[in-house]
């Protein structure tokens, strides 16, 4: 699996959230699989977007689409800069469950 993320900064996350969700058919029709959308506890200004890809093509087409969506008028408005989008290959993806491991109840 591949990811792709960005780091924005937006002035008021509601507003940017809204232009975010309407893009939720161009993620599906390009092979998002999954994305994670966190909000920094120190900076409330800061937002990063981690978009899981099945391979790396996918993942780097994405940045196109991406860089055509920040030109528009709606997305600028509702968000101040973007970092450059980075790839990274997920190498270990794990979801620890505290009731099946082995160290659960252990002191």
């Amino acid at each position: 699996m591949y990811q792709l993320r960005i780091v924005d900064t937006i002035p008021d996350f509601d507003a940017w959230r809204r232009a975010f969700d309407r893009y939720e058919p161009v993620r599906v029709d390009n092979g998002v699989l999954a994305y994670r959308v966190m909000r920094s506890v120190t900076d409330p200004t800061e937002v990063t977007i981690e978009l899981d890809f099945a391979d790396v093509a996918h993942s780097r087409a994405y940045v196109g689409i991406l860089e055509k969506i920040w030109s528009t008028s709606g997305a600028r408005n509702v968000s101040d800069a973007h970092s450059t989008p980075t790839i990274h290959e997920v190498m270990v993806d794990k979801t620890i469950d505290p009731a099946t491991s082995e160290m659960a109840g252990s002191k």
